[in-house]
């Protein structure tokens, strides 16, 4: 499967390239949701990985993550790829935030857990083995 992995430090996302590597999952790291979101209009990817915290700005404000939302749910192509959104970490905080229905596929703790994403991309590829 290719999966585009979007982090706030790509040091943190280390391990969870290795592994979804080590398994035969094509990635591709970002640290810009909005170059994430381009990667995936120039090419099709099976999943996005979006860390929460790559996607606030200054004092946990959630307009960029409001903006991320809004285009990858605005354009067709995008708007059916499942996301995997990474929580904050515990002591981080942000604004209340929305969402619609289909946006998001799962939501998982920080930090990153390769086999926790591992078993998230097992399901969707189970599922569109099952829908074929």
């Amino acid at each position: 499967m290719r999966v585009l992995l979007c982090c706030a430090s790509t040091a943190s996302a280390e391990s969870t390239m290795n592994s979804l590597s080590a398994r035969g999952h094509e990635l591709e790291l970002f640290t810009r949701w909005s170059d994430m979101l381009q990667a995936a209009r120039e090419r099709p990817c099976d999943a996005m990985v979006l860390e929460l915290l790559a996607a606030l700005g200054p004092g946990g404000t959630i307009e960029p993550y409001e903006r991320f939302a809004e285009e990858k749910m605005g354009d067709p192509a995008l708007s059916t790829v499942p996301l995997i959104l990474i929580a904050l970490p515990p002591d981080e905080e942000a604004d209340q935030m929305v969402g619609w229905p289909g946006f998001l596929y799962a939501y998982l703790r920080h930090p990153l857990d390769p086999d926790a994403i591992l078993r998230v991309l097992s399901h969707l590829r189970e599922g569109a083995m099952t829908s074929a």
